[in-house]
């Protein structure tokens, strides 16, 4: 279980999470998500667009509308001139699942929390000596909350939540930040299909990182000291060799147990290629 902290420190914590996966953060960049409603288990995100944010269209196939988010971003601003550009850096949000972990509202602070780090720590992901502010673009939840049409679809075992945020004056030639959420539980850890899948969405987009060659997965969390088991199997699947080895950079503010970076790190071989580091951030 996390340890119970104030909302301040909470938000403070996952900050420092993020910039740690960052790789420390440079400050001479500057980030600046604009305030707006954040969509979260108990409302609908159609009610919390951004201002200058397409809709995403949910289609006939309303748990594709995440993938279709992304789609339409890489549409707009990777067109033409644009083409080539690195599209995304990338980060994985393990969060509290607001539908089966019985705690929709720890669910609500770490989705706040993760826009306020992301505000926080988008300042090491711009080009040294550059001022580059970034604002939130367009999101989905799979998550129902009370949408009665989005509980029936049940995207949320499978889908994870996407959160896009651009440069607000490059877009063009700076890469976006993409956001996928997690959901998991203190029982049985992370949703593994989910987790799967949103691994697969940064293979598709090539967002991973590169660390001494190697594609680096970065992912904020565990919540809860009892996913470790769960996340380390997770990430041990992947070592098929036809996808060649990888790395994993994860930073938790709040699992406690001490033995959940030993469990982690020890998910591939010693004789393997693919590694995980794994960090706190208190």
């Amino acid at each position: 279980m996390p340890v119970v902290r104030s909302r301040k420190l909470w938000l403070a914590v996952l900050a420092v999470g993020l910039l740690l996966l960052l790789g420390g953060g440079r400050r001479s960049a500057r980030a600046d998500v604009t305030p707006r409603p954040v969509a979260t288990a108990a409302t609908s995100t159609d009610e919390a667009e951004p201002e200058h944010a397409e809709e995403v269209d949910p289609g006939d196939d309303s748990c594709s509308a995440g993938r279709r988010a992304i789609a339409q971003y890489l549409d707009l601003y990777r067109r033409g001139a644009c083409a080539g550009h690195t599209p995304f850096h990338s980060l994985i949000a393990l969060v509290p699942d607001p539908t089966d972990s019985g705690r929709s509202d720890w669910f609500d602070s770490a989705l706040e929390g993760v826009e306020e780090a992301v505000a926080a720590g988008l300042a090491g992901a711009g080009p040294p000596g550059a001022a580059t502010t970034y604002v939130r673009d367009r999101d989905w939840l799979p998550w129902p909350g009370a949408d009665t049409a989005k509980r029936q679809a049940r995207c949320w075992p499978s889908n994870p939540g996407v959160v896009l945020y651009r440069p607000a004056n490059t877009p063009c030639t700076e890469p976006g930040f993409l956001v996928l959420l997690v959901g998991e539980t203190p029982t049985w850890g992370v949703r593994a299909e989910q987790l799967t899948a949103a691994l697969d969405q940064i293979d598709e987009l090539e967002a991973w990182e590169r660390k001494e060659r190697l594609p680096e997965y970065r992912i904020l969390g565990p919540t809860f000291s009892g996913s470790a088991a769960s996340l380390a199997a997770v990430l041990r699947s992947r070592s098929d060799p036809s996808r060649g080895p990888a790395s994993f950079a994860i930073v938790s503010g709040s699992a406690t147990n001490p033995h959940v970076g030993e469990t982690l790190e020890a998910a591939f071989g010693a004789g393997s290629a693919s590694s995980v580091s794994y960090q706190t951030a208190t």
